[in-house]
Order: C-alpha cells, then sequence, then structure tokens
C-alpha cells in the first residue's frame, strides 16, 4: 500500500503543468473509537466523540475535465472519551472517573476528486497519518493522572471519503470521513489498567474551505 499511496503524489506531482488551485481548509473534527469487543480491557462505558480542531492545505490538480488528484496537508487533533463505572477492589478505585485521550496527527490524504455538478465534489482516497504527540488523562473525584503515549505506531494508514460545495465566490464547505486501517496497540501498564487494545480511530470532519489561488 505505500507503494501505490507514494506512486500516486508522483504522477500528481508530473501534472502540476496543468492549473493548480491552492486552498486552506479549517473546520471542527469529531472523533471516536473502534475497539473489538474481545480485546478491551477497560472498565469503562462504551466512548464518545471528542471534538478537536484540524486545519492545513489543499492542492488540486486536474486530470481530467471532471476528475482531479487532490493531496492535503492537515494538522488533525484525535481521540475519544469514556466515563467509568463502579468496579470493586480495584485499583485506582474505578467510580466516577473520566477517561481522556488526545492524539495530535500530520494527516496527509490522496484524494480522487470527482466532480458531480458545477459546484460539487465527491473525494475518496488512501490517508497515512504521522502521529505528533498523543496523551492519556484519567480524572477521578479526587485525583488527576496524566501521561504521554509511547507505544502507539507513529505512522498509521486508514481511508478518507467525502465531498465538498461551494457557496459563496472562493469559499466551499466541506464533510469527509476517515477511519485507520491500523490499530493503536497500546502495551497493558497493571499501574493504568483502563487502558483499550487494539482500537483504531474513525473522523468526522466539517469545515470551510477557501481557495487562496490558481496556477497556470
Amino acid at each position: 500500500m505505500k507503494k501505490i499511496y507514494f506512486l500516486v503524489l508522483i504522477a500528481a506531482s508530473f501534472n502540476a503543468g496543468a492549473q493548480v488551485t491552492v486552498s486552506i481548509k479549517t473546520g471542527l473534527s469529531l472523533s471516536s473509537d473502534i475497539i473489538p469487543a474481545q480485546n478491551s480491557t477497560s472498565t469503562f462505558q462504551p466512548t464518545s466523540m471528542k471534538a478537536g480542531f484540524y486545519g492545513g492545505l489543499v492542492i488540486q490538480v486536474p486530470v481530467a475535465p471532471r476528475f482531479s488528484i487532490v493531496p492535503e496537508l492537515l494538522y488533525s487533533q484525535k481521540g475519544y472519551h469514556e466515563r467509568s463505572y463502579l468496579v470493586p477492589n480495584a485499583f485506582p478505585p474505578h467510580t466516577n472517573q473520566s477517561y481522556n485521550l488526545t492524539y495530535s496527527f500530520l494527516d496527509v490524504p490522496v484524494l480522487a476528486d470527482l466532480k458531480v455538478s458545477k459546484k460539487t465534489a465527491i473525494q475518496f482516497g488512501p490517508q497515512v497519518s504521522f502521529m505528533l504527540s498523543g496523551k492519556q488523562q484519567l480524572t477521578g473525584p479526587d485525583f488527576f493522572d496524566s501521561f504521554d503515549m509511547e507505544s502507539s505506531p507513529k505512522i498509521i494508514f486508514g481511508l478518507a471519503a467525502g465531498m465538498y460545495t461551494h457557496v459563496w465566490k472562493l469559499v466551499s464547505v466541506s464533510l469527509h470521513y476517515s477511519i485507520d486501517l491500523q490499530t493503536h496497540d497500546e502495551d497493558e501498564d497493571i499501574n493504568h489498567n483502563f487502558l483499550l487494545h487494539g482500537f483504531r480511530n474513525q473522523t468526522l470532519q466539517v469545515g470551510v474551505m477557501y481557495t487562496l489561488a490558481h496556477r497556470k
């Protein structure tokens, strides 16, 4: 998959002589986790979505009249949130606790862009994510624990799909969904036995895109 991904990037660069559109994109990132039940060592209830920020650069390289290759370079915040129930004799006691996992990623999707109307296009393609940082936080009635992530993979491959539509002059609104193909396999820590194992992030991003320049 890595070879295919970088071949697409090279193909897009060779076509850079065509009209290129450069845009910036920013908005709200809503992420959660997917985890097989048999892989969970967590005493927490099902996770909920975590809100974050995303933003970055979008380059559109036309290949055909209604088809383009679109590499993006995006800073994305991801993670999930969950709350525990009471577990007797656990250490620390699992009651009224909340657990937050926050990631910072550099996402690089390379998307096939197909125009379905004059203003609207759909997109799909592979995505590679470079982990910049990660932090776990456990909060209870009378304590707070925070520590950095160390064992998750630093590079994660995934898939992305979405759409955008022009709403006013150089402004568009976009909606994208991405999912990891690799799992985040953290090492079990007996002092932090609330960790989840084998989970994958899924992310829904809603944003605004502004076109900066065209180059011919």
